[in-house]
This record gives structure tokens, sequence and C-alpha cells, in this order.
């Protein structure tokens, strides 16, 4: 699970122009930081933070992490460039945020189970040669497409297998993205001074 979170304490630091109605804020930031955090799957990393790179092509983790679910056949999304982290949409459209008013803070999530891996980065070592569905696996969807063997071939000569997935930050507040926080901040304490 991916996770942010923004609390009351830093509110009140950014606030210059008086008391912060900290429901109403928290939920501005929460549903602006869920959108910040889809928007970037488009952009290619979060607004104002480190580009997430591009996608290998073609995508040996998904083809490993389909093999190992017993799949035979090929996607064709395996083999195309697309954009970093956009396969099924999952992961874009898992965020959410949850306000905590008693605690004064808001938490944004992705309980999509490979966000965390994503967002922190993760170094998997598959011991051992390939076992036997995954070769079987292979060795159909390599029948199906024999060009690939030249990429892909080299998994069957390997002792053990590492997958390394950079740390790709999807959901961070970044100097644009706090200027943004901060005009929230702004608007609300305008209002407050109104009631």
């Amino acid at each position: 699970m991916a996770h942010a979170e923004f609390h009351q304490d830093d509110l009140q630091q950014l606030a210059t122009d008086g008391p912060v109605d900290t429901g109403v804020v928290l939920r501005a930031i929460g549903a602006l930081l869920v959108e910040e955090s889809q928007l970037a799957f488009r952009a290619g990393g979060v607004r104002g933070g480190k580009p997430w790179g591009k996608r290998g092509v073609p995508n040996t983790p998904a083809i490993l992490r389909a093999l190992m679910g017993g799949a035979t056949t090929w996607q064709a999304r395996w083999l195309q460039p697309s954009p970093v982290l956009v396969g099924t949409g999952r992961l874009r459209s898992g965020f959410d945020f949850k306000v905590d008013e008693a605690g004064g803070s808001v938490s944004i999530t992705n309980n999509v189970p490979y966000a965390r891996d994503h967002h922190e980065g993760l170094t998997r070592t598959m011991p051992g040669a390939l076992n036997e569905p995954i070769r079987s696996g292979l060795t159909e969807l390599l029948r199906q497409r024999p060009q690939m063997a030249a990429k892909l071939g080299y998994l069957f000569t390997r002792k053990e297998i590492t997958i390394r997935l950079p740390k790709r930050r999807l959901v961070e507040v970044t100097p644009p993205i706090m200027k943004d926080i901060e005009a929230i901040i702004a608007q609300s304490t305008r209002f407050k001074e109104k009631d």
C-alpha cells in the first residue's frame, strides 16, 4: 500500500492569515493529492517530482508475473511501448484518501497489492532455475512469438532471476503541489474570516 499523510500541525504552520477549517482543508488536500497521483500516470511522474522513466519492452516483470499465474498466451501490452505503470489501470484508479479530523490528518492510500513495491522500489530475486510451470509457459509464449527469443531466451539459462522495480513516488508533496496546498489553506482562512 502506498501511503502519505498531511497533518494539522503542517496546516497551522502554513496558515498565516488566521485559523483554518481543518476538516474542509484536509478533505481538499486529500482530493488534490489523489488527483495529482492519478495525473502522474499520464505525465510519467508526480508534477514537480522525479520522472518515473520508461518501461522496458518486452515488459519482463509483467510476463514473469503472468507466467507465475499460469498464463499461456501473449498480452499485446507486454510488447508495446507504453507509459510506465500503465497496464490494467488498477494502480492508477486505486487511490483514495481518509480524513481523521480528531487526529487532524489526511492519509492518501492505494490498496492495490503492488502499489508499495512501485512507490518504495523493490528488488526481488527468484532463486533457482525457472520452475516447470513457468518454463512450460515461457516455452509456449516463445513458440507463439519466436522473434522474442532473443529478448527473453536468457530466462532459461539463469540460475536466478532478479527483478528490480525502481522507486517511483506515486503520491508526493512536491514544491508545485505544496503551492496548491498553500492556496487551499489561504482560501480556507479567507472563508473562515467571513463567518
